[in-house]
């Protein structure tokens, strides 16, 4: 159990949010096929659920990746990826969680429109800070820890009193090097071997029981 917890803070794509994987194939197909290019289904899944992105679009796609970004946010749209998109069951924990007086942030990597249309299924109101760490809109994305550095800041709440909730490595090292503990929620999508959360759970609702 964790004490003395005043945040929660979450990651949005596969953690309060699940997109179908046939739309991350399809949708990495298509960018590359702009570029005369394709990819198999594992090494799309490398790229999306990894933390060496820009390195796989170099040096496996062979791309420049300020123009593999540009095509990407041409394809992926918000109306399209809404279509493949939907609440995890769980996300009925926030409400929880804020009913109990915890403060609730979001720091995701996804681009804006995205975030805003995901954050808008899961539901805006529930968050104190919501926080965009992507390049594009000047935050260094995860793990490094500028958007969670960011988001305590509009919480008013330090470090040591908070929490970031992801599925992925990345999300696990950017609680690490924000100070925080890291709660990974095992999906069931992919597997987390390489890092050390200080919890791990299978659903959102669990979290009431260790803050």
């Amino acid at each position: 159990m964790l004490e003395n917890i005043k945040a929660v803070i979450f990651d949005l794509d596969g953690t309060l949010v699940h997109t179908k994987p046939d739309y991350r194939y399809k949708i990495i197909n298509k960018v590359l096929n702009s570029f005369q290019t394709s990819a198999s289904n594992e090494l799309i899944d490398a790229f999306w659920f990894g933390t060496d992105r820009e390195k796989i679009i170099n040096e496996i796609f062979r791309i420049e990746p300020e123009l593999f970004w540009k095509e990407f946010a041409k394809i992926d749209t918000p109306m399209l990826r809404k279509e493949s998109t939907q609440t995890y069951e769980d996300v009925t924990a926030l409400e929880e969680l804020k009913n109990k007086g915890f403060k609730l942030g979001l720091v995701t990597g996804a681009p804006l429109n995205i975030l805003e249309m995901e954050a808008g299924m899961v539901g805006k109101h529930l968050f104190d800070s919501i926080i965009c760490a992507n390049p594009r809109t000047g935050a260094e994305p995860k793990p490094h820890p500028e958007g969670i550095h960011k988001c305590l800041k509009e919480l008013r709440i330090g470090s040591e009193n908070s929490v970031y909730v992801g599925n992925a490595e990345e999300d696990i090292n950017a609680a690490i090097n924000a100070g925080m503990p890291g709660i990974l929620i095992e999906r069931g999508e992919h597997e987390v071997v390489n890092v050390q959360p200080a919890i791990r759970i299978k659903s959102l609702h669990e979290l009431a029981k260790v803050l």
